[in-house]
């Protein structure tokens, strides 16, 4: 099983304020998109909050310490809830899923980042004020590879690069 990591950050490695991305990035949303529909995305609950319901056409697993955690009007078998990371790993392996997407946030991010097989990160070419950062971790374990650049525009706020990193 591959473990893919999708993030976005500034240069200053912001990737929230206040529970919410800080910039409009269209071109990096499609990317996300593309590459986690019809796939399994886990996430905390401080992620899952900001959503306010499941990623449509996803299995959406939420990781939270909180066990009294619940998703109200959930009506939704592709959205499940786990309390440890050796959970939703055996979960995973039990159900056959070739690859796993971790989209967040910085905690979660934490737990799977020397676990991660392969990393899609978006380079958003600013500076910006933010609370949450992605964690540190040694690029010279990957091959870098640049997938796609955009030039800020109406629709994508800052100029911005996606690189492959694979271990």
């Amino acid at each position: 099983m591959k473990i893919t990591i999708i993030v976005a950050m500034s240069e200053n490695k912001v990737i929230g304020i206040d529970n919410q991305i800080p910039w409009k990035l269209s071109a990096d949303m499609q990317f996300f998109k593309q590459q986690t529909t019809n796939q399994t995305i886990v996430m905390g609950r401080k992620t899952f909050e900001s959503l306010k319901k499941p990623l449509p056409n996803r299995n959406n697993w939420i990781l939270t310490t909180q066990k009294n955690f619940v998703i109200d009007n959930i009506d939704n078998h592709s959205t499940q809830i786990f309390f440890d990371i050796k959970s939703v790993l055996e979960t995973a392996k039990q159900e056959n899923i070739q690859n796993l997407w971790i989209i967040g946030g910085k905690q979660i991010y934490e737990e799977f980042l020397e676990m991660a097989t392969y990393l899609f990160i978006t380079k958003v070419k600013a500076n910006v004020k933010g609370d949450t950062f992605f964690p540190e971790f040694d690029e010279k374990l990957f091959t870098k590879k640049i997938i796609q650049t955009q030039q800020k525009d109406e629709k994508n706020q800052f100029d911005f690069e996606i690189i492959g990193y694979e271990k």
